[in-house]
């Protein structure tokens, strides 16, 4: 066997002489193992080291061309020429985004306005408004459906909203003696006005359901007798129920007809 490693410190004829050419008789054996093995760890770790370098300058290179190509654009760059009209256009459609935002919030507002506006309670000759104009608790309302249920129930709609009418114009009157104003009943059952209610129950008023959505109405602010008088009217008569001295006493008065009934406001005293 020949030596297996280069540069022994054994001469040939000791290793010829003594070891019979046997490297495994050497005693320097393990040592020259280790000595091999380091020199090949050493071998590898110049390989795995220039291996790194080379790929850390491929990385490098490549986030280098990544960021020249697709860095926003500065003062002085070959290509500021190219992209500056993308930049106006972007900077014009900013423009036109705000100008459109501040439109739409000035209909949004003058819109809220507008719906503000007629969400306020009003009084109306034509129709009811979205709004209570007057608020009245249920039991107040049901008296009033009762009085429109035996006064006009047989009237057309507009003409059971005329009688609802006649007692809110009279309870919200400004207070000066003609009508007992303690409640809604004490100008309903106010002696000589009205036809009495005292025979009228909620289960005949729930039959004719348009006596009570007439009361509602009114309280919504329509008023239909204020076609003919500005704080609308104060009585109502049948004139065909009427005769003798009543039938005087409203002879030539200004008056507003609804189906059945006329309402005014005058009367030709009789004394």
């Amino acid at each position: 066997m020949e030596k297996i490693f280069r540069n022994c410190s054994v001469s040939d004829r000791r290793f010829v002489r003594v070891f019979k050419r046997n490297c495994l008789n050497c005693p320097r054996h393990r040592h020259c193992i280790q000595k091999r093995q380091q020199l090949k760890r050493k071998k590898w770790a110049k390989r795995y080291f220039l291996e790194a370098l080379i790929f850390c300058f491929i990385i490098t290179a490549a986030f280098s061309m990544v960021d020249y190509y697709f860095s926003p654009i500065s003062e002085g760059d070959s290509h500021i020429f190219v992209e500056t009209p993308i930049m106006v256009v972007e900077a014009e459609d900013e423009t036109e985004t705000e100008i459109e935002t501040e439109t739409e919030s000035e209909t949004e507002t003058e819109t809220e306005t507008e719906t503000e506006t007629e969400q306020l309670p009003r009084i109306s000759a034509y129709e009811p408004g979205e709004s209570y104009y007057y608020d009245l608790c249920w039991q107040d309302k049901l008296y009033i459906a009762r009085l429109v249920y035996q006064e006009a129930r047989g009237e057309c709609f507009e003409g059971k909203v005329a009688v609802a009418a006649v007692v809110l114009n009279r309870f919200f009157e400004e207070d000066n003696g003609r009508f007992d104003q303690t409640s809604i009943w004490s100008i309903i059952n106010e002696p000589g006005e009205f036809a009495s209610i005292s025979n009228v129950s909620d289960e005949m008023v729930a039959q004719v359901p348009e006596c009570m959505e007439s009361v509602e109405a009114a309280c919504k602010g329509w008023d239909p007798t204020r076609l003919l008088f500005e704080g609308g009217a104060k009585f109502f008569y049948a004139p065909a129920n009427v005769y003798g001295d009543r039938a005087l006493e409203r002879e030539g008065i200004e008056v507003l007809s609804i189906g059945n009934h006329n309402f005014h406001n005058d009367f030709n005293r009789i004394y």
